[in-house]
Order: structure tokens, then sequence, then C-alpha cells
């Protein structure tokens, strides 16, 4: 089973990987994020914390492994628009998607 892992290290900050265990998360952030070069990492398996935010079991169910992308929803100053996004489409804050999964983007659309 995918699950989601964040990794962080106190130089260089936060990575979020989605893998199917601590080592091919580590050696996928290390690959992508440090061009290969050792580094130490606090490695946590957040699943069960971000399962609900858009996205992320969608990417879980289609199998993803790698380093997602984030979107933010972002408050263009009108209450109505926070009430549409949260209340009326039911959306979290945050949207995990991977260019690699078609439609993983377009979940806001």
């Amino acid at each position: 089973m995918i699950k989601l892992f964040k990794l962080t290290n106190k130089i260089n900050g936060t990575y979020w990987c989605f893998a199917p265990d601590v080592k091919t998360a580590i050696k996928i952030v290390i690959k992508n994020a440090f061009s290969g070069k050792r580094k130490i990492l606090h490695v946590s398996d957040v699943t069960s914390e971000h399962i609900d935010e858009d996205g992320v079991r969608d990417l879980i169910n289609n199998n993803f492994i790698g380093i997602p992308k984030k979107k933010v929803f972002m408050l263009n100053g009108s209450v109505s628009a926070m009430a549409e996004h949260f209340d009326v489409k039911k959306r979290s804050e945050v949207l995990w998607y991977s260019e690699k999964i078609p439609g993983s983007k377009e979940l806001w659309q």
C-alpha cells in the first residue's frame, strides 16, 4: 500500500513523498531534492493525518510513487468564494496532485 511520508531535514526543510515504505521515500527524496547526496532525514508516516485532503486518496488509489505537488486555496478576499470552496464544494485547504496522474490537478476545477 502506498503511504504519504513527511521527510524533514533541519537545514533544507520539509519534503513530502508517496511511497510504499520508508526506504523508498528516502531514496526518492535524496535523488530528487539532494541530487543523490546523502542527507540525514527524519521520516514520519502522515497518511492518516492528510488522507482527507483533496487528492491524497486519489494519488494513493492510483499507486503514485514520488514527490507530489501541492496547491493551496488562496482566499481572493471574497467570503462567498471561501464559503463555496469549503461549505458547498466540500473541498480542503490543500490539493495534492501530480502531473503523472491525469486529472489529479483538475480536482478543483
